[in-house]
């Protein structure tokens, strides 16, 4: 048999991309792709753009070069050195997220060993119709849909929804599409995607992720709790759960407390020396717990304050403004230890008077 009557090797394919995600600890989707190539001594990745300034070249010219449009893998024999170059110019008809199909698809090349396999210095990127079986190709593509979008973590994580799919592993809703229909027709003959020993650890993190995030539509917020109701920072109730904001942790001041809710140190006049046990501080007698708190009538005519909503005893996080189960403000908030979430320091002015 000739090289070019290669047969398709789907099963090393995906053993090769499922043994890649336990040897570069991927947790997190979408994978940091460019972390990975730093890894490998002798694979060079180069834009276009670098290729076109570095040789005095235009974009059309590269692409004539590389016979691509997406982007190339090309290998020196002689110093067993690859260059991978890429498409980075984002537009209309390529999108961001099939850029980072093509840098994975080339890196599917580069593991695969096509070039050494093929006996070529170059292979170039195609986009393959749903009849061409271009055995490399194809390989490169299998590789790509098993290390951006293992289909054991899909099929875990009970995702049915190609847009789903889409924005978690950053993929385009296309190759999403086409994960999510190789699923369906992989089952109904039987095949079981369960998740490898290996990498079982490694994503525990990412299904709570499916399972539970949510970003707050209001401050940009990103949680992982369970039956969550009420945005901890804001108090929104409206949620995006396809997007990944930001860490409400780095990003709006709280105060120190342990895995009780209990501050490290007395919010109120800083005293570090606290009793072990006790929820008061022992200098100032402020409350040291964040939780839930119950809301009151303050009405100045009456005498004794009226509960309006009692607490539901939650214990929150340093930095929590609300309650994330019922909407009830914390008791770090009602006392004045953490600022609005929107609060803005005021601009001092330099005037004199």
């Amino acid at each position: 048999m000739t090289k070019t009557e290669k047969k398709i090797d789907f099963e090393k394919a995906k053993r090769t991309a499922t043994d890649l995600l336990e040897i570069h600890e991927v947790n997190e989707f979408p994978i940091n792709i460019f972390s990975i190539f730093e890894e490998y001594d002798n694979l060079n990745v180069v834009t276009y753009k670098e290729i076109m300034n570095s040789c005095g070249l235009t974009r059309q010219q590269v692409i004539k070069n590389c016979k691509s449009t997406e982007g190339a893998l090309s290998y020196n024999v002689n110093l067993d050195e690859y260059i991978l170059a890429y498409n980075e110019q984002i537009t209309n008809t390529r999108p961001k997220e099939m850029i980072y199909w093509t840098l994975c698809h080339e890196f599917g090349h580069y593991i695969l060993q096509h070039n050494k396999e093929k006996g070529v210095e170059m292979i170039s990127r195609r986009l393959l119709e749903p009849t061409d079986r271009d055995p490399f190709e194809t390989e490169a593509n299998f590789f790509a849909r098993f290390f951006l979008t293992p289909p054991s973590i899909i099929v875990a994580a009970n995702m049915n929804d190609a847009n789903k799919i889409s924005s978690y592993f950053g993929v385009s809703y296309t190759s999403a599409k086409i994960t999510r229909k190789y699923i369906t027709d992989s089952m109904k003959k039987g095949i079981i995607f369960s998740i490898p020993d290996i990498l079982k650890s490694c994503y525990s993190k990412f299904i709570k992720r499916i399972n539970y995030g949510k970003t707050c539509v209001k401050c940009n917020s990103y949680f992982e709790i369970e039956n969550l109701k009420n945005c901890s920072i804001c108090n929104e109730t409206v949620f995006n759960k396809y997007k990944k904001g930001d860490n409400p942790m780095t990003k709006y001041i709280g105060i120190k407390v342990d895995h009780n809710g209990r501050a490290k140190s007395c919010p109120r006049c800083q005293n570090e020396d606290l009793d072990y046990d006790g929820n008061f501080c022992n200098v100032c007698s402020a409350y040291l717990v964040n939780e839930c708190a119950a809301i009151y009538d303050h009405n100045p005519f009456v005498e004794q304050e009226e509960l309006l909503v009692d607490s539901c005893g939650t214990t929150l996080s340093g930095n929590a403004r609300y309650c994330h189960k019922c909407g009830n403000p914390s008791t770090f908030l009602n006392n004045n230890y953490l600022n609005a979430w929107n609060y803005r320091k005021p601009i001092m002015s330099d005037s004199h008077y």
